[in-house]
């Protein structure tokens, strides 16, 4: 079995004054303490936090693990047939 080395989240909106956001980048940041690659990818993002991610057209493959996805947006849809492990395009 490989080590997972990176968890990566991905959500609908990653925007300024949002909790959800706020605590995405918080787990991110944590992760990354932690020895974790991270990356947070988004669907939309406020102009202030573009730099805090990457749009979901970023991932690439093989999919490296999701902590946070939200099954009711469209981002969700490109996890299904994806590995669960493996670089992200970003890496």
């Amino acid at each position: 079995m490989t080590a997972v080395t990176r968890i990566d989240q991905v959500i609908p909106t990653l925007a300024s004054r949002d909790a959800i956001g706020g605590h995405v980048m918080q787990l991110r940041d944590l992760l990354r303490t932690r020895g974790y690659a991270s990356d947070i990818y988004y669907g939309n993002a406020s102009p202030d936090r573009l730099d805090e991610g990457f749009p979901i057209t970023r991932i690439g493959e093989p999919r490296p693990p999701v902590v946070s996805s939200s099954t009711s947006c469209p981002s969700a849809a490109v996890w299904p047939t994806s590995s669960a492990t493996g670089p992200s395009a970003s890496s």
